[in-house]
């Protein structure tokens, strides 16, 4: 069963702050204004909390969440950085923007590499996380989105190898990477995992998806999905990943959720082995599944969560595909 956890995903909430420490204090503001923004699907804002986490990390380099303040400065240049909500497919080729400036790390982060070219800038600070913090929690992530990062969006296969063979060989027990052998060996996943969600926006529909601390079904974390636009035809956003499957094989897909003021007509698919409906309204956590077979030739599937209405607050947790026993 794959579970959403805090421990596999990025930019994930800290701890509570420790009494008397200013850098998780801090932190832990930023981390506040992060999950703001999420909630009301902000189209603005940042960029300048971009700069509170880099402020972080210049300002308390020998504290323990320096790392994470890179990581999630990152984060949000890789996918924020734009004015808008934006979906990761888009992200290839941003528009033109002004050059971070941020004291100390302007030398590291400037003119370098060209204004608007935020892939590069997320590169730049996964780059500097892992040389300032070599040994940290957080290297071997860094080095898993910075491989991805260069081949995906920058288009620079060798400095993506490069990345990922030095994550194999720093942390070959990482679940960092297992991932990148995972994806190396099959080319998409072979089960659902945090770690391979994309998530696209149709219709200009104003959706935002994060990973979240503040709910959990089990363990630690679990997706928020808010939805501001009504229900309008092709005008939704999409959380998917493609899976490994057998072809003619009944499969169960399972997951939970919560809801506060859910709208209609949410639902899992894939436009054609299965359809999995959400529970629209307000509800606390609860099982929902389905049971399809894959056609005769299937190899694999898209595991795909629709959400088309408005929605205040939609989590998912412990999604699951499972092959039905015999």
């Amino acid at each position: 069963m794959t579970r959403w956890s805090a421990a596999l995903v990025i930019a994930v909430l800290a701890a509570a702050s420790a009494a008397g420490d200013p850098a998780r204090e801090e932190y832990d503001a930023a981390r506040g204004k992060y999950a703001a923004l999420v909630r009301e699907v902000a189209r603005a804002g940042w960029q300048d909390l971009a700069a509170e986490f880099l402020a972080v990390a210049r300002d308390h380099p020998a504290s323990d969440v320096a790392d994470d303040a890179l990581l999630d400065a990152a984060y949000i240049y890789h996918y924020y950085v734009r004015g808008a909500v934006t979906p990761v497919r888009e992200l290839e080729r941003p528009p033109a923007g002004p050059p971070l400036r941020n004291g100390g790390f302007e030398d590291s982060y400037g003119d370098s590499y060209g204004e608007g070219a935020n892939d590069a800038r997320a590169a730049a600070l996964l780059s500097d996380l892992v040389e300032r913090y070599p040994e940290g929690d957080r290297a071997d992530e860094a080095l898993y989105w910075l491989g991805k990062v260069y081949e995906q969006h920058l288009r620079q296969p060798e400095n993506a190898e490069a990345a990922l063979e030095r994550l194999r060989d720093r942390f070959p027990r990482s679940p960092w990477a297992a991932l990148a052998e995972e994806e190396a060996r099959h080319g998409v996943s072979p089960r659902p995992s945090p770690l391979h969600w994309s998530f696209n926006i149709a219709g200009g529909a104003q959706v935002q998806a994060h990973v979240t601390a503040d709910q959990a079904h089990s363990e630690t974390a679990s997706l928020l999905v808010v939805n501001r636009s009504p229900l309008a035809p092709n005008v939704y956003g999409r959380v998917w990943q493609a899976a490994k499957v057998e072809p003619g094989t009944e499969y169960r897909l399972s997951c939970w959720v919560k809801g506060e003021n859910v709208g209609t007509a949410g639902h899992w698919t894939d436009w054609k082995s299965y359809q999995l409906d959400v529970p629209a309204g307000t509800y606390d956590w609860q099982r929902i599944e389905t049971k399809f077979t894959t056609p005769a030739k299937a190899e694999s599937i898209v595991i795909g969560l629709n959400v088309v209405n408005v929605t205040d607050a939609l989590w998912v947790d412990d999604v699951a595909l499972e092959e039905v026993s015999q």
